[in-house]
């Protein structure tokens, strides 16, 4: 009987460390929804390929070129060949969701997209 509650704790414990945070922060990203490959080029070259959309189009993955690095698109906006992510591609956007970073590459896991206003701009 005195083993049940180290048990209980014990598996209490695994339990914590092997699932993942349920209410990661959410951060707010701007910057412009480019397919990968233009995305990366703009940000190591100034280079623009006016393609973003016939690849987002056809499922290619997408980023957003923020000040501060590209962001590779994940989740729901990027289901059924990028369909959420369509009205905003090549366009200045605001982000939300969370951030992750594997091999180097950060990701941002989109929960909410909006365009940026342009006040005054015609």
């Amino acid at each position: 009987m005195s083993r049940l509650p180290s048990l209980l704790l014990s598996a209490l414990c695994a339990l914590l460390l092997t699932v993942p945070a349920a209410h990661a922060a959410l951060v707010e990203i701007k910057g412009e929804v480019l397919d990968v490959e233009t995305a990366t080029a703009r940000a190591t070259t100034g280079a623009y390929a006016p393609r973003a959309m016939e690849r987002a189009k056809e499922g290619r993955p997408m980023a957003i070129l923020a000040d501060d690095g590209v962001y590779l698109v994940e989740g729901d906006y990027t289901a059924n060949r990028n369909l959420k992510l369509l009205d905003f591609v090549a366009k200045k956007i605001i982000a939300k969701g969370t951030v992750t970073e594997r091999d180097g590459q950060k990701y941002l896991r989109v929960v909410a997209m909006t365009v940026q206003p342009t006040y005054g701009r015609k």
